[in-house]
């Protein structure tokens, strides 16, 4: 039998669990649609249903019907989730659907796969697709095995156990070779900051400026893209103004990221634990309620890692394509939620202009020299 092949046209949809959510939704949606497109797929209609989530489907059953039909009837064959599937979930939506499903995680893999250019990164997509396929791999396997009525101990859950063990005997494997990675790079780290060096570490969102500022800061012409994801592995710089000063562009992140991808790429957070100052972008051309949700989620996850809050300067990039008026209700809202109690730690810049670059040196030199 010849597998299908599927076309690059996509349906997304989120289930909407908070009944009085007016915002936030349209905000994840939207992110959705960008991301799948920059994976190269052609959003042609969007799914949104409020209500609780089912276990074995997400969306109600009727929900699905109707899905089905509206993607047979524009020929759709990807089904793109907002929220996390369940290993049940993901089974049953493709069965009733027939086409190829994912959420939001295995979409953002996708894109990193296609961005991967070394080893390492390679190495971390592979074990977090791992990690992600292991429930579903338990399910599919013991459906199948059941079906066929293995007896206790037979040949069949000979087979099924046997499966599974291989593929956790690769996942340990892969697991073992990051963990090696992740020493040797604790070492290199370590090595640099004994020897004097202070490390800048730029983060942010996707599209926020972050390799424009790098390259700006360093001399490097490392190449700019507004698609997500494209720094998957960090390179560190010299400062052009004093060598001893360490600049590393990291990976960007997204609205609502997922801690699973926190737990897979745990090498690329090392520059984040690492550093001695942290300048965190945020795209200042963008709606005030976008922007400070996204200073919200970002502080969050910079908790999470962790990051020292007095370590970390709030950077509003690309004010050369913000309008005023928003950009001081911008800065009066990142006020109150950063509440740095240090004015000097919320600077507005242009990375592309050059606007207050020279004020963000001056605080990089009195923070760290």
């Amino acid at each position: 039998m010849e597998r299908r092949t599927f076309n690059k046209r996509a349906c997304t949809g989120i289930l909407k669990t908070d009944f009085h959510d007016h915002f936030l939704y349209r905000v994840k949606l939207d992110e959705l649609n960008k991301l799948a497109t920059n994976a190269g797929y052609e959003v042609v209609e969007e799914v949104i249903q409020v209500k609780k989530p089912t276990s074995n489907l997400l969306f109600g059953a009727g929900k699905v019907q109707e899905i089905r039909e509206l993607m047979e009837s524009q020929e759709i064959d990807n089904f793109i989730v907002y929220n996390r599937l369940s290993s049940i979930q993901f089974l049953n939506l493709s069965r009733r659907l027939e086409v190829n499903v994912m959420d939001r995680y295995d979409l953002t893999l996708e894109i990193f796969e296609a961005n991967a250019s070394d080893s390492l990164s390679l190495l971390q997509i592979r074990l977090a697709r791992m990690s992600k396929e292991a429930p579903l791999r338990k399910v599919i396997v013991s459906k199948r095995y059941k079906e066929e009525h293995a007896s206790l101990m037979g040949s069949g859950e000979y087979a099924m156990h046997s499966t599974l063990k291989s593929f956790t005997k690769r996942e340990a494997s892969i697991k073992k070779e990051i963990d090696r990675m992740l020493r040797e790079k604790k070492v290199q780290v370590t090595k640099r900051k004994d020897e004097g060096a202070k490390i800048v570490t730029i983060g942010g969102y996707y599209n926020s400026g972050k390799t424009t500022l790098f390259n700006r800061l360093t001399g490097a012409d490392k190449p700019v893209s507004g698609k997500p994801f494209t720094t998957l592995s960090a390179k560190y710089k010299k400062w052009l103004e004093n060598e001893k000063v360490l600049f590393v562009d990291t990976i960007g992140f997204v609205i609502d990221l997922d801690p699973r991808l926190l737990t897979a790429f745990e090498i690329n957070l090392i520059d984040f634990q690492y550093a001695d100052l942290l300048v965190f972008l945020l795209p200042a051309n963008e709606p005030p309620d976008i922007v400070v949700l996204k200073l919200s989620e970002g502080l969050k996850v910079l908790e999470t890692i962790p990051v020292q809050k007095q370590k970390t300067t709030v950077l509003l990039n690309k004010i050369d394509e913000a309008d005023r008026e928003n950009l001081d209700q911008i800065l009066d809202m990142t006020r109150t939620i950063f509440n740095s109690g240090n004015e000097n730690r919320i600077i507005p810049i242009s990375a592309k202009t050059g606007e207050n670059i020279e004020k963000l040196s001056k605080h990089i030199s009195e923070s760290l020299l």
